[in-house]
């Protein structure tokens, strides 16, 4: 008789629920140091609007849908309904989710946006020493759920023939 064969299972981390991914809800209490190139986190998310406006550190673009946000350091998770990119990475993302609408033309209502982004930090020649990056993980594409569903539902029917 052989021996039974070990399973190994994946540890699921329970998100922690915010009211923003941020790279400050994200990496506070974590030392960065910037000596070089490094990922920090990745964001994956459905956009379905944003806003915009100015604060006391300028303009701002704050997402919103459904967002997950993992520490790369120590796999923490974080979900949210709001997400907040730095400068000049939101603003990319925002020019993104708007030609992707543009793009829909009238199916634009309903219309999401999936996207994935690894963000991390790289030292440069800046007061503050550093400068964020971002990576995408997949290209942005439009997404209307009931297209979606109706496409799964024709699938299955195609699949019980």
């Amino acid at each position: 008789m052989g021996k039974a064969k070990e399973e190994t299972k994946a540890v699921a981390i329970e998100p922690q629920l915010i009211r923003k991914i941020t790279g400050k809800t994200v990496m506070t209490g974590v030392d960065i140091p910037i000596d070089k190139a490094q990922p920090l986190y990745t964001v994956l998310g459905v956009i379905k609007s944003y806003d915009t406006g100015d604060g006391e550190y300028g303009s701002w673009i704050k997402f919103k849908g459904d967002f997950v946000a993992t520490r790369i350091s120590d796999g923490a998770v974080f979900r949210a309904p709001a997400c907040m990119l730095q400068k000049p990475l939101d603003d990319v993302l925002a020019n993104q989710f708007d030609k992707a609408i543009q793009d829909a033309g009238e199916e634009a209502k309903g219309v999401s946006i999936e996207m994935a982004v690894e963000i991390g930090v790289e030292p440069a020649d800046t007061p503050t020493k550093y400068q964020w990056t971002m990576v995408s993980l997949i290209p942005l594409a439009a997404n209307n759920a009931l297209d979606a569903l109706a496409e799964r539902v024709q699938a299955r029917r195609l699949e019980s023939k």
